[in-house]
């Protein structure tokens, strides 16, 4: 279901972004400084500061940092952990990203955008084997992500930014504790989120 409902809305952003005119560079900011306040799909803290520039008029490049405070990854279901999780990671974590946009309406950094972003994240905190009853220990995971964009980033009175996008790719993730390694995971994830800010 969530990828037939992924593709709808791919093929009416897509049409939608088809029959806007083409504006003059001048017409929108070259610069938004936004901020992201709240991780949708990891319920954790996360709070995500990207600048992005013009680099001609269908053209955004953006760079980010981001901070995230007890993301939780767990996983399994035995009798033998006494509860819904086999095991719990209880991370906090920094990144960096970077992300290149298309904006085929011709008036970057408003409007219809595509773009192909990627990040590296960096966390420590805690791992416990619940399966095996064992006293949590130290962790350290990082995540290496490659993922497609699809957004429309509204710029009011030529200041205020809001900008909903979609994302969906591949993350590779490693853990390790005490020098063993503890997780390798290649995998699909998909998600959104919503920026605030300003352009000028």
């Amino acid at each position: 279901m969530r990828g037939k409902v992924t593709v709808g809305m791919v093929c009416m952003l897509l049409a939608l972004a088809s029959g806007q005119p083409v504006r003059a560079e001048s017409d929108a900011p070259g610069n938004a400084l936004m901020l992201q306040p709240v991780g949708l799909t990891t319920g954790a803290g996360h709070l995500s500061l990207e600048y992005e520039r013009r680099m001609g008029e269908q053209f955004g490049l953006a760079g980010r940092l981001t901070g995230i405070s007890h993301f939780l990854m767990r996983g399994g279901k035995t009798d033998e952990a006494g509860d819904d999780y086999d095991w719990i990671y209880d991370l906090n974590g920094v990144g960096v990203g970077v992300s290149a946009r298309w904006y085929p309406g011709g008036n970057a950094p408003a409007g219809f955008n595509l773009g192909l972003r990627m990040d590296y994240n960096h966390y420590v905190g805690t791992y416990e084997d619940r399966a095996h009853n064992e006293a949590p220990v130290d962790a350290r995971v990082s995540a290496f992500l490659i993922h497609g964009e699809l957004g429309y980033k509204f710029i009011i009175a030529n200041t205020i930014v809001i900008a909903p996008f979609l994302d969906a790719g591949l993350p590779l993730i490693s853990g390790a504790d005490d020098g063993a390694n503890l997780m390798t995971l290649f995998t699909f994830i998909a998600g959104g989120g919503l920026y605030i800010g300003w352009a000028f």
